[in-house]
């Protein structure tokens, strides 16, 4: 049985046993109260994320309203806000893409994934640059980038030129390329 040091249990009046058991409920209670918060403190709402979005070029044709060639993803890319993908069709394989129009321009964060660098071929032909990113990040993954040239004064890469960001080749080949312009 509980009892206070010194004093004799027969001589606890009402009072005091209801003082006592009164401490010890409150005491019990805080406890309680301190463990069922920390259990519900664990919950944290989820930030807001945006999905990558993935564009699919289709066609090996190059031209700005030829659906599903690269020049025309590469706008629906830039045109969508956030990081974006593209990728190739399986139809694409083996078939060179040529850049006839003047080289593509990146104006935001663009990861363009091939199906291996014999598989996705971009070739400029000696006629222009392939890319030139003047906003965000530029990843190439798996393609070949043949053929690029630039040759005005102060420019860069005949492959890839870029005024911005970061730049990531990635399992690829860079063939042919070349810069020739003054300050180049």
């Amino acid at each position: 049985s509980f009892c206070p040091r010194n004093v004799n249990s027969a001589m606890i009046s009402r009072n005091t046993l209801r003082n006592l058991v009164s401490r010890a409920l409150a005491s019990t209670v805080r406890r309680t109260s301190k463990r069922r918060k920390s259990r519900n403190s664990g919950i944290e709402p989820l930030e807001t994320r945006a999905l990558l979005a993935v564009f699919t070029v289709t066609s090996t044709a190059d031209g700005n309203q030829t659906p599903g060639s690269l020049r025309e993803i590469i706008n629906q890319a830039n045109s969508t806000p956030g990081a974006d993908e593209i990728v190739f069709s399986p139809s694409t394989i083996g078939a060179d893409i040529n850049i006839t129009l003047g080289e593509l321009t990146i104006t935001e964060t663009v990861t363009i994934t091939g199906n291996g660098s014999v598989g996705t071929v971009i070739n400029a032909a000696q006629e222009n640059q392939i890319f030139v990113v003047t906003a965000g990040d530029f990843t190439v993954n798996g393609v070949t980038l043949k053929g690029g040239r630039s040759t005005a004064n102060g420019t860069t890469g005949g492959a890839i030129s870029s005024v911005s960001g970061a730049i990531n080749v990635v399992d690829s080949v860079l063939t042919g390329n070349s810069t020739n312009g003054q300050d180049s």
